[in-house]
């Protein structure tokens, strides 16, 4: 049985109220890269001053969890703290 993300790409993308689909544009996940490009662009819209991570979900063996969370550590990390800081709003 597939669980997390490798069913929800399995289902249609083209329904806007998808919860799915809604879950996986929202949250930063995937390849090194392509979460520090999701950290980039959510600062980029909405100026976050922090970021929480989880990298544990549902039934995920903890063995895998931590090897997610050292791959962050090691690859994504470094470049998400070479970021620009977001200018404050003034509103």
């Amino acid at each position: 049985m597939k669980v997390g993300v490798s069913l929800f790409m399995q289902n249609d993308r083209s329904d806007p109220y998808d919860m799915g689909a809604m879950y996986l544009s929202n949250q930063v996940w995937g390849r090194p890269e392509m979460c520090v490009a999701k950290i980039e662009r959510i600062r980029e819209l909405m100026g976050p001053d922090h970021f929480v991570a989880v990298m544990k979900y549902g039934g995920m063996p903890l063995a895998e969890a931590e090897a997610s969370m050292r791959l962050f550590a090691r690859e994504a990390l470094p470049a998400v703290q070479k970021l620009p800081v977001p200018p404050l709003s003034v509103a």
